[in-house]
Order: structure tokens, then C-alpha cells, then sequence
């Protein structure tokens, strides 16, 4: 699952909080055996020169995402570092285009990343992803990439991945440098056999894929298009045909990505720190707490035998 810190309330309900500790309690019971944790570093918009990393009310700090992660392997859950780039005018970071050129935008996203992989290395996290949907660098920076994941090994002793978006999979050339394919799934489910797709681009690799990140929200027509994100619809009320819809797409990447032996994890978006509120994202939101699809999780996870070593059992891989 992915687990997300709750930014309102200035942060008081997020990761390392009583709060965060209750919301990974609910995990657990719900048979949920891992989490991802999530920080950010920061541009203003895709052309910008560099990321940095900056206090902002309310957001992630190194300091809580080290304690939400001590937090979730008290439970017994693994736990997956998720460094990601946030654009503050709302553009997607699939469409960065720095002004000065990929060379000094990696240089900054170096740091950025590499202080990760140090605190993943010291806090004993299992997984770290050195890079979240950032399509066009993969596409143009290809040498970058490669000199970075490099880097992070010489630091970081545990799984390193990629995430790359759901139509970015097939262009990655360094799949055989990580140790596992992310994959951001948010494609029309229906357009194209994308398990295929990716299984193939997993066998020529020789690596296994892990669903970094998949989810749907709860509206009409969310299979059709998950990659709508809560703040874009503006005219819609909770129904029951959009909690049916949302459990639907559960379902859906479950007897399909969750019975393939090359996947590994399924993580689920998302899983709010503060689970009394829903005002981070609206009642049309992805979480599915409270919802059809928590019961399928619950469902899917109680059929499950509890993991002692990687395996590629079914049960496992949609249990994230």
C-alpha cells in the first residue's frame, strides 16, 4: 500500500505521528504487508533548472519519513522509499524539459536522490526507487541514468527500482542495471493487453515487475481512465456505481497482474496517514478505506499465506 502522509492540519496527522501509527495498524489488519514512503523534492516548473529539496508547511521531511518507516517495521511490514518530483505549478514530471539542459538538472536530482539511498541504507529499508514517472529523462538522459543507479549502489546495499509510467515501459533502456521493473499503472485497462506488454519487457530484462503504484478512484468510469486525478473533477458526488467501479478495477488488476509469476508487489494508492479525514483528497479520491474495495483487499489478503522468502504466489503480489 501505499502510505500517504497527510499534509493538512499542517502535517500534525502525518508520517512518524500517533496518527500514522493507527493508520499502519489498519494495514496490518487488513493483511497489507508493505508500504511505501514517500518524499519530495521540489521544481517550480517543468523547465526549471534543478529540483531542491525545501520545508514546506505540512509536507514530508527526512525526519518523519524515518519515522514512519520505523513505524512500519515494528509492525512487521516491508518497506519501499518512493523519492518523488513535485512540480508546484501542477505540472506532471513526465514532461520536465530543464532550460539548462539534463546535466544540471541531474545534478541536483544526484543529491536529492543519493541523500535517499543513504537514509534508506540507514534505516534498513528494503527497497528503494531512485526515480518516479520522470518519462522524458529516461528517454534523453539514458547515460544519466545509468551513472546514478551506479552511484546509488555504492551507497545503498538493498533492491533498487525504477518507476517508470504505465506508457513509459517498452523506452527504458537500463531495466538490466535495477533490480526490479516499476511500473506507475494508471492505463485504460481495456485498450491493451499492458500485463503482456510488460511481461515482456520483464523476460528480456530478466528482472521481475513490481506495480510501484495502481489505484482507482471512486467515480464512474475510473477503469476507463485512472490516470484522472480528485482535483480535476469538480461535478461529481460519491455513488454507489463509483465504489462499485473502484472495487471493479481492484478486482481487475488483481486476476490479472496479481496471478502473473514475474510480479512481485502491488502497491495500492493510497492509504492516508490520518484516517479520519478525507479533506487531502476529496470523497471522489483513491483510498479505498471505508469502501467496496477495502473489502476486496481483505478479501484477496485473507487467502493469502504469510510470506517467509520472494515468492511469486498470486495472493502475495496483490497484498501490497
Amino acid at each position: 500500500m501505499s502510505l500517504a502522509h497527510s499534509w493538512s492540519a499542517g502535517g500534525s496527522n502525518g508520517y512518524g505521528t500517533p496518527a500514522s501509527a493507527r493508520a499502519l495498524d489498519e494495514l496490518v489488519a487488513i493483511g497489507i504487508r508493505g508500504v511505501t514512503v514517500a518524499t519530495f523534492a521540489f521544481m517550480d516548473d517543468v523547465q526549471d533548472s534543478g529540483v531542491r529539496v525545501q520545508d514546506l508547511p505540512g509536507t514530508e521531511t527526512e525526519e518523519s519519513a524515518r519515522a514512519v518507516a520505523r513505524q512500519a517495521r515494528e509492525r512487521g511490514l516491508t518497506v519501499m522509499l518512493k523519492p518523488q518530483v513535485y512540480l508546484l505549478n501542477g505540472e506532471w514530471c513526465g514532461d520536465i524539459a530543464p532550460r539548462d539542459g539534463w546535466q544540471a538538472w541531474f545534478a541536483s536530482y544526484r543529491r536529492f536522490i543519493l541523500a535517499n539511498a543513504r537514509m534508506a541504507a540507514e534505516a534498513d529499508i528494503e527497497t528503494l526507487i531512485v526515480g518516479v514517472e520522470l518519462k522524458t529523462s529516461t528517454r534523453f538522459a539514458p547515460e544519466a541514468w545509468r551513472s546514478l543507479i551506479a552511484e546509488v549502489r555504492r551507497v545503498y546495499p538493498g533492491t533498487v527500482v525504477y518507476s517508470a509510467n504505465w506508457d513509459e515501459v517498452e523506452d527504458v533502456t537500463f531495466w538490466p542495471l535495477v533490480d526490479a521493473i516499476g511500473v506507475s499503472l494508471y492505463a485504460p485497462l481495456e485498450q491493451s493487453n499492458w500485463l503482456l506488454r510488460y511481461e515482456t519487457v520483464a523476460a528480456k530484462a530478466d528482472r521481475p515487475l513490481i506495480i510501484t503504484e495502481t489505484g482507482f478512484m471512486n467515480r464512474i468510469d475510473a477503469r476507463a481512465i485512472p490516470y484522472v486525478w480528485p482535483e480535476w473533477v469538480t461535478d461529481e458526488s460519491p455513488s454507489f456505481a463509483g465504489d462499485m467501479e473502484q472495487a471493479d478495477g481492484y478486482r481487475a488488476i488483481i486476476d490479472t497482474f496479481g496471478r502473473s509469476p514475474r510480479v512481485k508487489g502491488i502497491y495500492w494508492w493510497k492509504w492516508f496517514t490520518d484516517v479520519d479525514a478525507n479533506r487531502d483528497e476529496g470523497p471522489l479520491g483513491f483510498s479505498p478505506r471505508g469502501r467496496f474495495a477495502e473489502s476486496v483487499l481483505r478479501q484477496t489478503c485473507a487467502t493469502s499465506s504469510p510470506p517467509r522468502r520472494p515468492s511469486s504466489r498470486t495472493s502475495r503480489a496483490a497484498a501490497r
